[in-house]
């Protein structure tokens, strides 16, 4: 099976999007030639542009989504909407500064272990198929960019900043006192957080109210 490397197609993919769809600010704001390579993202995660900061969310879209043509749409949005969601309320793991950028959201570490199990294999930077990252690349530019779609899930589960599969049952998932379960889609469960970040989790939902509210239009 072939293996195409983050770097090379999230450009790809970039470019060929901003052509089609915006192609008068190539000239005002030029994208980036490369991004960095997965040696690069260990080393710093915390300097990263907004272009890198949607390849973050996309890669971890396409690591923790369902694979395959069956594989629900809604799953990968709702995953790319903790990650942002992370990001917006300020959320912290365990005594960790909160996080500064979405890129620093997926690359969060301590002693106690990575938010995502994943970003310690250096091997998670090859695609191995590449329908299933263009799908979960949909679904991360969907949520940074709030489109409609995007928006209509975060209105129905609201702002879920925890997700596990379907297959195990971690202790925090099991304490009601602490977080709220919201809906499972696809193989994932996906969680609130309620006793922690209450006025980051405001300043997020007002956020998206206004997003809603412009996208509904001026009321008559």
């Amino acid at each position: 099976m072939s293996l195409f490397t983050l770097r090379g197609l999230l450009v790809a993919l970039s470019l060929m999007l901003a052509l089609i769809t915006q192609p008068q600010k190539l000239a005002a704001k030029p994208l980036p030639t490369q991004l960095a390579t997965a040696e690069d993202f260990l080393k710093d995660p915390a300097t990263f542009g907004e272009f890198d900061e949607l390849g973050c969310m996309a890669l971890a879209v396409y690591r923790e989504a369902e694979k395959g043509p069956e594989a629900p749409m809604a799953e990968k949005l709702a995953i790319a909407w903790v990650i942002k969601n992370r990001y917006e309320i300020d959320f912290r793991a365990g005594n960790l500064a909160a996080a500064e950028s979405i890129c620093e959201v997926v690359w969060m570490d301590s002693p106690q272990g990575p938010q995502f199990s994943w970003i310690r294999d250096k091997s998670a930077f090859n695609i191995e198929s590449l329908p299933d990252f263009y799908q979960a690349f949909k679904a991360a530019k969907a949520v940074y960019e709030s489109n409609p779609e995007a928006l209509q899930l975060r209105a129905e589960i609201g702002a879920v900043d925890l997700f596990h599969a379907d297959y195990v049952t971690p202790p925090w998932a099991k304490d009601r006192s602490k977080v709220t379960p919201v809906r499972q889609l696809g193989s994932h469960l996906f969680y609130i957080e309620h006793r922690r970040h209450g006025k980051g989790r405001e300043r997020a939902n007002a956020e998206f109210a206004r997003q809603i509210a412009m996208l509904e239009g001026p009321t008559r």
